[in-house]
C-alpha cells in the first residue's frame, strides 16, 4: 500500500503502563528507553530532522509538502494516570511550548497543520 504512516507512542508502551517520565530524571526511573526503542523500529517513518524531539519525549513533526505539516503529540505526558505529572505538571517535557512554536512557524509559512 502507498499509505503514509505516522507512528505514535501508546500508553501501554511503558512498564508499568501509563507512566512517562520527564527528561532528566535518574536513569533507573526514566522511560527514555521507550523512545529509543521506538525510534529504532520507526526510523523510516520519522524524519531525521524530527528524531531529536521524538527521542526527547515522543513528539515530532513531519512536513508533507510546503503547504502541509503533520504534528504528532505525545498525549501520554498529560494522561491522568501518569503520576509523573506531579513532578512536571505545567508543560510536561516542554511539549506545549514546542507545539506553540511549531504552529507559529506553520502560520508564518502559510502551512495547514494536522495534529
Amino acid at each position: 500500500p502507498r499509505a503514509t504512516i505516522f507512528p505514535v507512542v501508546g500508553n501501554h508502551e511503558t512498564h508499568p503502563v501509563n507512566l512517562f517520565s520527564p527528561p532528566g530524571v535518574p536513569p533507573k526511573f526514566s522511560t527514555d528507553w521507550v523512545y529509543a526503542s521506538a525510534a529504532k523500529a520507526w526510523s523510516r517513518w520519522i524524519p531525521p530532522e524530527s528524531m531529536h524531539n521524538f527521542l526527547y519525549a515522543g513528539f515530532y513533526d513531519r512536513v508533507i509538502n510546503p503547504h502541509f505539516r503533520v504534528i504528532v503529540l505525545n498525549t501520554n505526558l498529560c494522561y491522568t494516570f501518569n503520576f509523573w505529572q506531579m513532578y512536571e505538571d505545567k508543560d510536561p517535557s516542554g511539549q506545549l511550548r514546542w507545539l506553540a512554536t511549531e504552529l507559529q512557524k506553520s502560520e508564518d509559512l502559510d502551512q495547514k497543520v494536522h495534529i
